[in-house]
């Protein structure tokens, strides 16, 4: 996990837990408390999703004693946590810090809950069979800055939190070499910069802000 104090490890999933077991949950960069304490796994039921593949379901439950975390949480083998990737003790609830709505494996739907959206459709993490014009996309962060080089073949820049919620977006219709965004009034965290080109390739790198 990048932090902006510098990497550091967490065990976040263990999909070979037997039903009883417990499990120490931690939720790095999250609005759930980072030491989630012992979850105890109350089930595992096998469910279809939307690729018509059964999946593993994992529910879990604070264990007793737990007065840190009072929500349950599940997980999904192969996809993490209902929540937040990096929340494997976060509560999914949309109306709070969110709901997983889509999940895509290789540009192919596997995971989908209309409830809060229209439709689930890949985008940043499509996979193209054409040749990537944004290989030679380079950057770097300066001065609470995003730099680009290379970046004649991008066409829109776009700022998201870890979430998936976008912040901010820009365009390049001059086709510029050289691009900056301004990480400026954005809190300490991880951020990613997704790149698009104008045949649909994407390039997605993270960036934190450390203040």
């Amino acid at each position: 996990m990048f932090l902006p104090t510098g990497v550091e490890d967490y065990l976040l999933y263990d999909f070979s837990l037997d039903e009883g077991d417990t499990f120490e949950m931690f939720n790095p960069i999250t609005p759930f408390p980072k030491n989630g304490g012992i979850f105890t796994l109350d089930s595992i039921k096998s469910r279809i999703l939307a690729d018509n593949n059964p999946y593993r379901h994992f529910y879990f439950s604070p264990a007793p004693g737990n007065t840190v975390s009072t929500e349950n949480a599940v997980w999904i083998e192969g996809i993490g946590s209902l929540s937040i990737i990096n929340a494997p003790g976060g509560n999914p609830d949309i109306n709070d810090a969110g709901h997983l709505s889509c999940f895509f494996k290789n540009a192919n739907k596997v995971y989908e809950n209309l409830d809060s959206i229209k439709a689930c459709k890949a985008d940043i993490l499509s996979v193209y069979d054409v040749a990537n014009p944004l290989v030679s996309l380079q950057w770097y962060t300066k001065n609470r800055m995003v730099h680009l080089e290379n970046a004649q073949n991008v066409t829109q820049v776009s700022l998201y939190t870890i979430t998936g919620s976008v912040l901010k977006k820009a365009v390049n219709i001059e086709g510029a070499s050289k691009l900056s965004v301004s990480l400026e009034g954005f809190s300490t965290g991880l951020y990613l910069v997704v790149c698009k080109a104008r045949n649909g390739s994407v390039k997605t790198f993270k960036v934190s802000i450390d203040h």
